[in-house]
């Protein structure tokens, strides 16, 4: 760890979705996330604050890992989080920040993706020969429509129409956010905020 306390921030990519950063925080053990579908407020940075002081005091060097992600809040970006945490440690704590961004992308595609590419190709030059085989609503008009895949199940050639019902255009993610709560349960169990 080195010589002092270090309270480390790193800032995901998700847009206004959280899933990533929550998922991010839980596999490697931060004490906490911040996410947008919660909010972030001072009140919250406080109890965050308190917790930090109370894990980094003692005499043996400490470190706590805070996940954000990038659009968590519109005012408490991660220049203020580190500013705020800088400021209110001072002397007791070193402040890193880290922003992974589009270090996140790209690299080697994993055998599931593959696997998933290969599906959707086939699926689609199937569809280009009989499109009449995959239509499954024979009232709908529109010649639109998306591959997706939700939770665990491919949904191949769904109406565009039927993606306005399960999406936040606002926020682009979905209206149905399944893994949230329980993700949200399991962080509490396992950092500060018992």
């Amino acid at each position: 760890i080195g010589y002092c306390n270090r309270v480390f921030l790193v800032q995901v990519m998700g847009g206004y979705c959280g899933f990533l950063a929550q998922m991010g925080a839980l596999i490697v053990g931060a004490e906490g996330v911040f996410l947008h579908e919660r909010g972030v407020s001072m009140e919250s940075l406080l109890e965050t604050l308190k917790y930090t002081r109370k894990r980094c005091s003692g005499e043996d060097p400490k470190l706590a890992l805070y996940v954000n992600n990038e659009r968590s809040d519109s005012h408490y970006n991660l220049n203020v989080l580190s500013a705020f945490f800088d400021k209110e440690t001072e002397k007791s704590t070193s402040v890193r920040t880290s922003e992974l961004g589009s270090l996140q992308q790209g690299g080697n595609p994993s055998p599931l993706d593959r696997i998933l590419s290969g599906e959707f190709a086939y699926e689609i030059f199937n569809y280009l020969q009989s499109p009449e085989d995959y239509i499954a609503d024979e009232d709908t008009n529109s010649c639109f429509h998306f591959i997706g895949v939700n939770q665990e199940e491919v949904n191949f050639f769904t109406d565009i129409d039927h993606l306005k019902s399960i999406i936040d255009d606002e926020y682009r993610r979905p209206l149905d956010q399944w893994w949230l709560e329980p993700l949200t349960d399991i962080m509490e169990l396992v950092t500060m905020n018992k």
